[in-house]
């Protein structure tokens, strides 16, 4: 156990962003994922023995699991303590003369909740479609992962490609979830509650975020190319690596 409490928290958060990162994941690739013909109907009915055996793309998890334990546990757990400070205990303690007990409390959650969305929320969109095109790069240079369909592009271009395509739909969805749950994470809850609150949630959210990489590719074009070149070794693994 670490002595410094911040230290603490920062390692407890990204574990367990990692270890939800991996379970939305794993769930996105067996249960979410939608057949898109016969083939891939009949894969999705197949056991959890088998699906382990042939269509999951450990991959693909690896990537997850290392973004949620790299990016978003240390970005979050940086980003709510940054909105502690911003929007200390003691403003509202200060309006508590003027109305309900909780309504200082929530007027803070709220502010909190919309200014991680406005400003903490975009940026982490941005880095985490860099951080997982950067090691889906990697993965299938170094280490035998399934070609992305946008592969003959170089590493610069294709995340830029990638941001410009995926990050605002991202935005978009998620505006329809997180202000609400942070509003009653910063309300209702505090230190490592709030983490455990966020991932619960995350969970849903993680497996959304791994099955919309998967399901978007950035070009038609590219998307056909990788099927005739994953066809010829592996069907069942073109889905897993669209991304």
């Amino acid at each position: 156990m670490l002595r410094s409490p911040t230290a603490n928290i920062l390692v407890k958060g990204s574990l367990t962003a990692g270890a939800l990162f991996t379970v939305g994941d794993v769930v996105a690739q067996r249960v979410v994922a939608v057949p898109q013909n016969a083939d891939q109907a009949a894969a999705a009915s197949i056991s959890m023995s088998e699906f382990f055996r042939s269509t999951y793309d450990p991959h693909r998890t690896a990537r997850m699991a290392l973004t949620g334990l790299l990016l978003n546990g240390p970005y979050f757990t940086a980003a709510f303590a940054a909105m502690d400070r911003l929007y200390p205990a003691r403003l509202a303690t200060s309006a508590s003369s003027t109305g309900p007990a909780w309504r200082a409390p929530l007027t803070r959650a709220l502010q909190k909740a919309v200014t991680t969305h406005l400003l903490a929320f975009p940026p982490y969109l941005v880095l985490f479609v860099t951080f997982t095109t950067a090691v889906e790069y990697l993965q299938s240079t170094r280490f035998g992962a399934p070609i992305p369909p946008d592969r003959e592009t170089d590493l610069g271009d294709r995340v830029v490609a990638r941001v410009e395509a995926k990050v605002k739909p991202m935005f978009l969805t998620g505006s329809m979830l997180w202000p609400w749950v942070n509003t009653l994470n910063f309300w209702l809850f505090t230190g490592t509650a709030r983490i455990v609150v966020m991932n619960m949630v995350g969970l849903g959210w993680n497996t959304y975020l791994s099955w919309y990489l998967a399901k978007h590719p950035v070009g038609v074009v590219e998307k056909r190319e990788v099927e005739e070149v994953m066809n010829k070794s592996k069907p069942v693994m073109v889905e897993a690596g669209e991304l």
